[in-house]
């Protein structure tokens, strides 16, 4: 269909990976059938949701306030997501330094990782965003269409922000160091995420209060440019082509000022996953069985990172359930906590 080793090529590859290793095709046969129903679910739902609680109309000032709340939540999420994919894909898949001995050039490849992985972090975000973008335009909203174009774009400034981070994580400390580091940030971020989306719950609401007035605008400076992302979440023109002028070109300059130190790190991970394999025992415990099997399984958290934080950001989740399952924590007046 297309030209062996051209871009469109390359692209075509990377999407039919991504597409095998989704969660849809790993767990159905018939993938269509429950991204069809889920689809129309979720536009059920969207439309009862803005045909049943349609409010007054706010003021310029609490609508960039909600958007700014959803592209903290947002950016957060698929930043997260986004530094364990570049991780994968750059030097976990294991093809790369396969793909660079070709003639290929290096920016060819780093290009269709970084759009690849950005595809996959805009998906499922999309995915929940069209179907109430679509119902919103059909109750005459229809400026949230631009959420069709914003998500992908945010997609691509953080995926861009990743590739940036982890590229040069790997140039200055190495890939061991470079995926442990990777998967913190990541990690430090989705327990910052957690931690924000229960700040009801901990933080009172006089402070709450205050918390929110620092991400509205003041009648001076709602025109400033730290607005500019909010505005074009809403779907304001000018804003929003702005917007995605500096995610592109944030993106292009990712991509062509880190394709020779993608290369070189590239083949700095091959070379670090090809080590000597390790002295082996003699076939009886040097130790106790209980410390070697603690040793071997420590051994093998180190060696996947990815599942430490997986695991620890799982923990953290169910702390503030716990505590007040067992009555050290009461829960407070968050919910009745309105924006000002």
């Amino acid at each position: 269909m297309f030209k062996p080793a051209s871009f469109a090529w390359l692209l075509a590859h990377e999407i039919n990976l991504l597409w095998r290793g989704s969660i849809l095709l790993r767990t159905s046969k018939y993938v269509l059938v429950p991204v069809i129903a889920v689809s129309v679910i979720f536009q059920v739902v969207a439309l009862l949701i803005v045909k049943y609680l349609q409010s007054p109309t706010l003021s310029q000032a609490i609508l960039i306030l909600i958007a700014n709340i959803n592209l903290i939540f947002l950016s957060g999420l698929m930043l997260s997501r986004a530094m364990t994919s570049t991780i994968d894909v750059l030097y976990s898949r294991g093809d790369a330094d396969v793909l660079l001995a070709s003639p290929i050039k290096p920016i060819s490849i780093l290009a269709v990782r970084m759009i690849g992985v950005a595809a996959s972090v805009a998906a499922p975000w999309l995915l929940l965003a069209a179907a109430l973008a679509n119902a919103l335009a059909i109750f005459g909203n229809p400026q949230a269409l631009a959420t069709y174009i914003i998500i992908p774009m945010l997609a691509a400034l953080v995926t861009a922000i990743a590739f940036l981070s982890v590229v040069s994580l790997v140039a200055r400390s190495g890939p061991a160091k470079a995926r442990l580091f990777s998967h913190s940030i990541a990690l430090f971020i989705g327990v910052f995420i957690f931690a924000l989306g229960q700040a009801p719950r901990y933080i009172a609401p006089a402070s709450l209060r205050t918390l929110w007035q620092a991400f509205m605008p003041t009648a001076t400076n709602i025109n400033a440019a730290i607005w500019l992302p909010a505005r074009a979440f809403l779907g304001e023109f000018i804003p929003a082509a702005l917007f995605c002028a500096v995610s592109i070109l944030i993106f292009w300059l990712v991509l062509i000022t880190r394709a020779r130190q993608f290369a070189d790190g590239t083949i700095s991970a091959a070379a670090y996953g090809s080590g000597p394999a390790g002295r082996r025992g003699s076939g009886a415990f040097r130790q106790h069985p209980f410390a070697t099997t603690i040793l071997k399984n420590l051994r093998l958290l180190l060696r996947f990172p990815g599942l430490v934080t997986q695991t620890t950001y799982r923990s953290l989740t169910l702390v503030p359930v716990t505590m007040i399952l067992t009555g050290h924590f009461t829960i407070g007046t968050g919910p009745s906590v309105v924006i000002p």
